[in-house]
């Protein structure tokens, strides 16, 4: 009856585990989608981490 209730043991503490684990990745997916909402509304959505760098490269070569 041991060998039962520790499988049922490490069943719940593995699914407590799965879960804390997904939750945080949801978390921090919810945070990228927030920062490149605000970058987005903020005029600066040329790629994930790039600002509008390739912007000022193509401002600078058309204003030749």
């Amino acid at each position: 009856m041991t060998d039962h209730w520790s499988i049922v043991a490490m069943v719940i503490i593995i699914t407590a585990g799965s879960a804390v684990l997904l939750w945080g990745i949801d978390l921090c997916c919810r945070h990228e989608v927030a920062m490149l909402e605000q970058r987005a509304r903020h005029g600066k959505a040329n790629g994930l981490r790039g600002g509008d760098q390739s912007l000022s490269f193509h401002a600078q070569e058309n204003g030749r």
